[in-house]
């Protein structure tokens, strides 16, 4: 088992990635930890979090609108929000937010966890703005072509295109790509990937302190991989969490997540992660890589492939 709980860290958990690479069943495993509150998905255009801000997908937070964010998102890391089914008409009755705030400003807990895929493009300065501790997961390319494919997810890469600072700032040696008409799920994936990649990469090599885990070593090990995740974080890995770990990969779940339920964490873990190999065609799997190379090297060997 992992070291105690450090008392002393209170700042908030960044689980990110790309969408599709296990970050709801990575932070939901981390928030077993009686230390911690599992917020969820900020930037996500569909969510109350931060009404009449996000206005794309994979929003970009430019220098004009970080004082707004900083605002809006240190109220929600304080618990100063209202659940979205608790709107207009019951925001004066308690809610658990309320033990949490009162917890947190005296004791300093929970440590709120922000699992937000979507959020990947201002990672950076999200993690430096609100001093977070960032576990960036990285997905194989081929295997997230395929669970966009399962799970009938498009994109036209117009929530990039339409971000000019984003494509300023990062995405401009990918503007020829984004600006063709994606073929189908295995070009627009591959762009996907690339693009979400090769800025999460860039940010992870300039905050060497960003723990940087692929997915398929985490589904590979759990019990072994969580117990370094709570280590690094300063949280107690205990035998209940443990349990959960193992009952959340067992081979006794479902590979496959049901449509109406994409986010399931019960999963069958080890045949999840070689799906791909038996799923998908030689010459799809050639298309990504040529797709996502060199990027991909700095993850994936020729034997992952």
């Amino acid at each position: 088992m992992a070291k105690s709980q450090d008392p002393r860290r209170t700042n908030g958990i960044f689980v990110t990635g790309s969408h599709r690479s296990g970050t709801t069943w990575i932070g939901k495993t981390i928030s077993y930890s009686t230390s911690v509150h599992y917020i969820g998905e900020l930037f996500n255009p569909n969510s109350f979090f931060l009404e009449g801000l996000i206005t794309d997908w994979f929003h970009y937070v430019t220098p004009e609108e970080r004082p707004e964010f900083t605002e809006s998102i240190s109220r929600i890391l304080n618990y100063d929000y209202v659940p979205n089914h608790r709107k207009p008409y019951f925001r004066w009755l308690p809610s658990r937010l309320l033990a949490y705030r009162i917890t947190r400003k005296h004791l300093g807990l929970p440590r709120p966890l922000v699992k937000d895929p979507i959020a990947a493009m201002s990672a950076e300065w999200l993690a430096r703005t609100f001093d977070w501790d960032v576990l960036c997961i990285v997905r194989h390319p081929a295997s997230f072509v395929l669970s966009l494919k399962k799970s009938g997810w498009g994109y036209d890469y117009q929530s990039f295109l339409s971000q000019k600072t984003l494509v300023e700032d990062w995405l401009f040696p990918y503007e020829g790509l984004l600006n063709s008409p994606p073929q189908d799920v295995v070009q627009a994936g591959s762009v996907i990937w690339l693009c979400i990649y090769h800025v999460l990469s860039e940010y992870s090599r300039r905050n060497p302190g960003w723990q940087v885990l692929r997915y398929e070593d985490i589904v590979g090990d759990p019990q072994a991989t969580f117990n370094k995740i709570y280590d690094h974080l300063g949280l107690s890995y205990t035998r209940r969490i443990a349990n959960k770990a193992i009952e959340n990969s067992s081979s006794a779940n479902l590979v496959n997540a049901p449509l109406d339920n994409p986010h399931l964490i019960k999963r069958n873990s080890q045949e999840l992660r070689e799906q791909w190999r038996s799923e998908l065609d030689p010459a799809s799997v050639t298309r990504i890589r040529n797709i996502v190379e060199p990027l991909a090297s700095q993850f994936y060997n020729e034997q992952d492939w």
